[in-house]
């Protein structure tokens, strides 16, 4: 199965289409542990067309972020969506192969970490090397780099489970990588917003997250802040 393509997350360069909005927010929800609104951004995902192994590996890659028992349940709250709606996934299945985890996850993490991969690597291996390791082999190897979804979205829906996690160093990281994939200003500003549309979500985005969120933004992008 071949990566989800690019026009099905973005209409245009500043457009997300609805589709990547409820998968947004089901990351978010997810991270967040908020069943019912997991549950309803999974059911307007699918009913707006969404591709069910698309929602399946989006909720799957938050094991990486929010932790094994976040998406456990999360996937366990879907997999009852699909049971009601008579729908089987294709689930992708592939052989455990450390080295070869690795190898791709190298390849992707420098694609997203571009001129800074280096430096993060030697950061990380001074920290931990293990998790500097299984940093490529089960995040950018094993994780990130199945098809089902494409890198961009996985990235945004990664952005937004930083935002309501409060992981402000992570989240500087995920947006510079998403700029480095081709995300723009302006498609990152609608990820906040579309995040703010459900009261819940919204209510669990500090102010200290939001003005660190534009602030990450301006100083990424080049752009002057205005009063």
């Amino acid at each position: 199965m071949n990566n989800t393509p690019i026009h099905t997350i973005i209409d245009t360069p500043l457009t997300l289409t609805v589709i990547a909005g409820h998968c947004i927010c089901a990351s978010a929800a997810t991270a967040l542990g908020l069943d019912e609104e997991l549950r309803t951004h999974c059911i307007s995902a699918l009913d707006n067309g969404a591709d069910p192994l698309l929602c399946y590996e989006l909720l799957l890659q938050s094991y990486l972020f929010a932790g094994f028992p976040a998406a456990l349940e999360a996937l366990s709250l879907y997999a009852d969506i699909l049971s009601h709606r008579d729908i089987t996934i294709p689930f992708f299945k592939e052989e455990y192969d450390v080295e070869h985890f690795a190898q791709r996850g190298e390849v992707l993490c420098q694609r997203i970490y571009t001129t800074a991969y280096d430096s993060m690597r030697e950061r990380f291996a001074r920290i931990t090397p293990d998790l500097n390791a299984w940093m490529l082999i089960e995040g950018y190897g094993k994780t990130l780099s199945r098809p089902g979804a494409d890198i961009i979205l996985r990235e945004l829906c990664i952005i937004a489970m930083l935002i309501v996690l409060r992981r402000k160093n992570q989240l500087y990281s995920h947006i510079r990588g998403a700029k480095n994939i081709g995300v723009d200003y302006a498609t990152l500003c609608t990820l906040l917003t579309m995040l703010d549309v459900s009261p819940v979500i919204h209510s669990h985005i500090t102010d200290t997250m939001r003005d660190f969120f534009t602030v990450t933004l301006s100083n990424i992008f080049g752009r002057m802040q205005t009063a």
